[in-house]
């Protein structure tokens, strides 16, 4: 009797078969195939087969025995498993000898022992030893190198899945497989079996991908590509303390958070801003028609609201005998008050003569439609009185704050001190004049365009050390 010396080349040489237990971490059996020969033909039936492992063809050393119970086929081939020599593959030559014992004879050994140089010990499927789907549907477990030259197909009629696993059969660190309804998935863990990425397509359609940002799983980024089946995207970067979201699904606000102060006033135009003029000096006549006090321009940068407050001295010169009136406001308009709302004082006829004053704070919300420069005024009127009377405006001020957005509700202020006698000094001023409020636009446009050159000069100046750190690192990297 005797093995096949052809089939014991393929079986020794690319049929043994590394495996282990899947939950064991250490390989601790190998897998034999052959085919016995008994009298020039095959040999069939039950037999016993005693396997030694051994450090030299000759001599040497035997490593490890064990017996196996087989049954070989009609055609003289067989399979042993379960012999436990795996611990001895660590690189180095091996022999193996066999000694076969048919059910009810005598043991014969068969000569010579069979070389074993497996670096690394590869292993084959069980049974057909070509295929790794005979290698997955014996249970077995492929180790070494595998050269596939061409296309791998996993799964069909069933979920199709390929795992890479780390020290122990347990540490799954790549898992590619079917992720039922949801399709594809791939998840990356690290070392103590946590999630640390997974790639997944969506039900909706699209594919979502996450990252954590500790052990514990907590996410850290993650891209939605389909939000809610609504084929817009949503990204997430999370932080211990930190939000940023940018969300194509929604508009406005909502659309992006970002933390409390990560963009500052170089890198965003569109920004609450403020513009102020005040004349200590003032002295001006308040006529009948409604004329321009004083005038302030801002520059906004788009769509939003500007409000304006405005406060000044009233001087009134009274002669007793005639009620007199004097209105004061703020408005988009030189010669208008903003739909009707202006803020009135009245001094009685029967009021004793003599010089009062008043300190009149007017303050209005005015809507803003498109960006550039927008004009702003502190008008007032003169009624009644009878003819002997002068009305002055001193210590005018008015102040432009422009924002975004609005909160609440506009309205009025006003504040005033009581009138009474009082000297007035100092020669009356005209109207402000057309030329007086054009040059006040002009030096306000001059000095947004200003900022604005610097604010881009500031931004190139970033964008040119950013390209400069990054041609640096490109030149590392080559």
């Amino acid at each position: 009797m005797r093995l096949n010396s052809f089939l014991a080349g393929a079986a020794l040489g690319a049929g043994v078969l590394l495996s282990a237990a899947p939950a064991v971490a250490q390989l601790t059996t190998i897998s034999y195939q052959g085919q016995l020969e008994d009298a020039g033909g095959p040999a069939s039936g039950p037999f016993e087969i005693r396997f030694g492992l051994w450090d030299a063809e000759l001599g040497g050393t035997m490593l490890a025995e064990h017996v196996s119970m087989v049954t070989v086929s009609a055609d003289g081939f067989f399979l042993a498993d379960d012999i436990p020599f795996a611990p001895f593959f660590d690189g180095t030559a091996r022999w193996m000898s066999l000694a076969v014992t048919p059910d009810g004879g005598s043991e014969t050994m068969l000569d010579p022992r069979q070389p074993i140089s497996l670096t690394p010990h590869s292993a084959y499927a069980q049974r057909s030893g070509t295929s790794l789907q005979d290698a997955a549907d014996n249970g077995s477990l492929v180790v070494g190198d595998v050269d596939i030259d061409g296309g791998l197909d996993l799964g069909g009629s069933t979920n199709g899945r390929l795992r890479v696993y780390g020290d122990f059969a347990s540490n799954i660190l790549v898992d590619l497989r079917n992720d039922g309804t949801r399709g594809g998935r791939i998840d990356i863990r690290d070392t103590n079996n946590n999630i640390a990425a997974f790639l997944s397509t969506d039900p909706s359609g699209g594919a979502r991908f996450t990252m954590a940002r500790d052990d514990t799983g907590a996410t850290g980024f993650s891209v939605d590509g389909n939000v809610s089946g609504s084929a817009a995207t949503r990204v997430d970067i999370t932080g211990e303390s930190q939000l940023f979201v940018f969300d194509t699904s929604v508009s406005g606000d909502a659309s992006t958070v970002l933390p409390d102060g990560a963009v500052n006033a170089a890198e965003m135009f569109n920004e609450p801003g403020v513009a102020e003029i005040h004349a200590n000096a003032l002295s001006q006549d308040i006529e009948a028609g409604i004329g321009p006090i004083l005038s302030r321009t801002i520059t906004v940068p788009g769509p939003g609201y500007v409000v304006a407050i405005a406060n000044l001295e009233v001087l009134i010169g009274f002669i007793t005998g005639s009620d007199q009136l004097v209105s004061i406001g703020v408005s988009d308009e030189p010669d208008a008050f903003f739909e009707g709302l202006e803020l009135s004082e009245d001094i009685p006829a029967s009021t004793g003569t003599g010089t009062y004053n008043f300190v009149i704070s007017p303050s209005l919300v005015f809507p803003v439609d498109t960006a550039g420069a927008h004009t702003y005024y502190l008008v007032g009127q003169e009624g009644g009185g009878n003819g002997g009377n002068f009305i002055r405006a001193s210590d005018a001020q008015i102040t432009l704050l422009y924002v975004p957005t609005a909160y609440g509700a506009i309205g009025l202020n006003v504040l005033r001190s009581g009138g009474g006698p009082e000297e007035f000094i100092g020669p009356a001023a005209p109207p402000l004049s057309d030329a007086e409020i054009a040059a006040e636009r002009l030096a306000e446009v001059q000095r947004s365009n200003a900022a604005l050159l610097a604010r881009q000069r500031e931004l190139e100046r970033r964008l040119e050390d950013q390209q400069r750190r990054l041609d640096a690192l490109l030149g590392d990297a080559e």
